[in-house]
């Protein structure tokens, strides 16, 4: 008889912690997953002229709307004159050597592509190499950079390693996905021979 209502209070002790564990977790993801709408006060992107397919080869890349770490308003139309998209992550050490290696090179007059380059800084993680715009140096980035505060542009292009780097002919159509890093040359070399071929090419 002892030994069953030990039995039950432990079954009940095991269900209760269980439950205040389950609780916890999922506040403590919801408040994770939140955290950036309130630290980096800048709004979520938009996209339109978006396919159910993503950023895939051989697709149309969106127009991108949204906001810089300085709040200011950008937009990049890939489908007008053609773009080159990498997503990074401020946490991510080979996006650091990307950023930095493009920005020395356009410093040092090394480096220019024909049409916009595009940094889309996503997959936030509060106070992990913090704030993201001072981990990327992103104030040397010769290029227009996008907040992409709920992850939703990462999401569309399917981005689940960075840096991923998206290169479009000019009629905006993806023609070549990448992933790791890119020297500057690499990415000019690669912008080139996209922009080179035509939707029927």
């Amino acid at each position: 008889m002892t030994t069953a209502r030990s039995r039950r209070r432990f079954v009940l002790r095991s269900a209760v912690v269980l439950m205040i564990t389950v609780v916890v977790a999922a506040v403590g993801y919801g408040v994770l997953a939140y955290w950036p709408v309130l630290l980096l006060h800048t709004s979520d992107p938009a996209m339109t002229g978006t396919n159910a397919k993503g950023g895939v080869v051989g697709t149309v890349a969106p127009a991108i709307h949204g906001e810089n770490y300085e709040r200011g308003a950008v937009s990049v139309d890939p489908s007008a004159g053609g773009a080159v998209i990498v997503a990074v992550a401020h946490w991510c050490d080979h996006c650091k050597t990307d950023l930095r290696e493009i920005a020395d090179a356009s410093a040092a007059g090394q480096f220019s592509l024909g049409e916009p380059l595009v940094a889309i800084s996503t997959k936030h993680i509060p106070f992990v190499s913090w704030p993201p715009a001072k981990a990327l140096g992103l104030n040397r980035f010769p290029g227009i950079v996008v907040v992409d505060t709920d992850a939703s542009l990462a999401a569309y292009f399917r981005v689940s390693v960075t840096p991923t780097w998206f290169f479009t002919d000019r009629h905006g159509v993806i023609r070549e996905v990448l992933t790791g890093e890119l020297s500057p040359q690499a990415v000019k070399d690669h912008a080139g021979r996209a922009m080179s071929e035509t939707e029927g090419g």
